[in-house]
């Protein structure tokens, strides 16, 4: 017990001296994405996403994936991931395609 009362002491002091900041409002995610599938026509690819989180409480984003593929007795397999990704209150971050 004894050990706890400098701890005690010291939270209390930093609740004295703890000043409220401002609420940030919203989030915007831009970045880029590495990815890489087994079949032929993903292997390695890369993409963007783009997301926006209004008010902390939830997310929608979209994401772009391409595969440049590979070829075969002379037919090129490629493809485009396009999704979407939806989340309330940080739950089920749910992708579809």
């Amino acid at each position: 017990m004894t050990r706890l009362a400098p701890v005690g002491g010291f939270v209390a002091a930093l609740l004295c001296v703890v000043r409220p900041l401002p609420a940030q409002l919203a989030e915007v995610q831009l970045g880029v994405v590495a990815s890489y599938g087994s079949g032929d026509p993903y292997r390695p690819g890369g993409g963007l996403v783009f997301g926006i989180a209004p008010g902390r409480l939830t997310y929608a984003g979209l994401r772009w994936t391409y595969y440049p593929g590979a070829t075969r007795q002379g037919l090129r397999n490629r493809a485009h991931w396009i999704s979407a990704c939806r989340s309330l209150l940080g739950r089920s971050r749910s992708c579809q395609a």
